[in-house]
C-alpha cells in the first residue's frame, strides 16, 4: 500500500469514527419523539400542578408531533414520582413536572428522597412562578408588613404564623422574614392549607404564609387580606399590594413549576422539548389559565430553570440547616 493510500485509509477511518460518535445525537434529534411521551406529576390529580401539566400535554401533539400523557405518581411528599423519573431512560420520553419544593427542599429535609437534583436531572423548561404572600384575617388590626413587624417586636414569639406543613416554601419564607426583620414569629404547621385558612379567619393565628393561588377565593370574598408579596415585583392581579422587597431590599421568595428530563438526555432532545414547552406556555389559553390560577407564566429556557434551581437549592438549604428542619 502506498503512502497516499495509507493516508486516505486513515482519513476514512477517522471520518467514520467521527460520524459514529455524533450519530446517536443526530438520530435522537431526527427520531424524537418516537412514541408517546409521559409527563409524570408526583401529586394526586386535581391540584394546580396536575391542571397545568394536563394543559401542557394537550398542546404537545401539535407542537411536538406526538401524544403526551400525564401520569400521576403521588406519595412520599412527591419523592416517589420524582425518583421514578430519575431512574428512567434518558431518551426524553419520560419527563417530570416538578414544583420547586420537590427539588430544592425535599433533598434537604428527607434523609433519602431517592434522587439528587443536580446528578439525576436535566432542566428543560421553567413553566411558571407561584407567588407567595403574607396574609391576615379581614378583622386583623395588622394593615401592613410594618404593622406585622411592629407587633412581632412588641410580642416576641407571641405572633403565630400558619403554614400548610413543616419544610414547605411557605414555612421557609416565614423563617427568612424572621431573619430579615430581626423578629421571632412562631410557626404553626397544619396538614394542608385549608385548616390554616380556617384558623386564620377564626383568629387562632395572626398571619398566614401561603401561595396567592391557594387563598385567592378568600381574598376575593373579603375574608382575608394580603399585606405583602414575596415576588421581586408587585403582582399584576394585585398591584396595590407591596412587595416585601420594598421594606427589605433584595428579599425574594417564590415557588415555581419546571419540566425536567433524566440526566444524560441528548442535548438535541432537550432543545426540542424546551422549544415545545415554551411555545405551549406562550399560547393565549395557557396564559389565561396560569393567570387565573395566580401562577405568573414564564415559559423559560433550560438555562433559566437551571439558574433558579441552583439559587433556591442553596438559599433554602442554608435556612433548613440553620433551623434544623427535617421531615423524617
Amino acid at each position: 500500500m502506498s503512502f497516499h493510500d495509507s493516508l486516505l485509509s486513515r482519513r476514512t477511518v477517522l471520518q467514520a469514527l467521527t460520524a459514529s460518535a455524533f450519530a446517536p445525537q443526530a438520530f435522537a434529534q431526527a427520531g424524537f419523539p418516537a412514541r408517546t411521551v409521559e409527563l409524570i406529576v408526583p401529586y394526586p390529580p386535581g391540584g394546580s400542578t396536575d391542571v397545568v401539566a394536563r394543559m401542557l400535554a394537550a398542546k404537545m401533539p401539535a407542537l411536538l408531533g406526538q401524544t403526551m400523557i400525564v401520569d400521576n405518581r403521588a406519595g412520599g411528599n412527591g419523592n416517589i414520582g420524582t425518583a421514578f423519573v430519575a431512574r428512567s431512560p434518558a431518551d426524553g420520553h419520560r419527563l417530570l413536572m416538578a414544583t420547586s419544593a420537590l427539588v430544592t427542599i425535599n433533598p434537604h429535609i428527607h434523609k433519602n428522597p431517592g434522587f439528587e437534583p443536580f446528578k439525576d436531572f436535566a432542566p428543560v423548561s421553567l413553566i411558571c412562578n407561584g407567588a407567595l404572600v403574607v396574609a391576615v384575617g379581614a378583622q386583623s388590626p395588622v394593615k401592613s408588613l410594618r404593622d406585622l413587624i411592629a407587633l412581632a417586636k412588641k410580642e416576641p414569639k407571641g405572633v403565630f404564623y400558619a403554614t400548610p406543613s413543616s419544610g414547605t416554601p411557605q414555612h421557609l419564607m416565614g423563617e427568612l422574614l424572621n431573619q430579615a426583620a430581626g423578629i421571632s414569629m412562631t410557626p404553626v404547621h397544619y396538614k394542608g392549607v385549608a385548616p390554616a385558612i380556617t384558623d386564620l379567619i377564626g383568629g387562632q393565628v395572626q398571619v398566614l404564609f401561603s401561595t396567592y393561588a391557594a387563598i385567592k377565593p378568600q381574598v376575593d370574598s373579603g375574608k382575608m387580606r394580603v399585606i405583602a408579596v414575596a415576588e421581586a415585583r408587585r403582582l399584576p392581579e394585585a398591584p396595590q399590594v407591596p412587595t416585601i422587597a420594598e421594606t427589605f431590599p433584595g428579599f425574594e421568595m417564590t415557588t415555581w413549576f419546571g419540566i425536567f428530563a433524566p440526566a444524560g438526555t441528548p442535548a438535541p432532545v432537550i432543545a426540542k422539548l424546551e422549544k415545545s414547552f415554551a411555545a405551549a406556555v406562550a399560547t393565549k389559553e395557557a396564559q389565561d389559565l396560569l393567570q387565573s390560577l395566580a401562577l405568573p407564566p414564564v415559559g423559560g429556557s433550560a438555562a433559566q430553570l437551571a439558574q433558579v434551581l441552583r439559587r433556591d437549592y442553596d438559599k433554602l438549604g442554608k435556612v433548613i440547616r440553620e433551623k434544623n428542619i427535617t421531615a423524617d
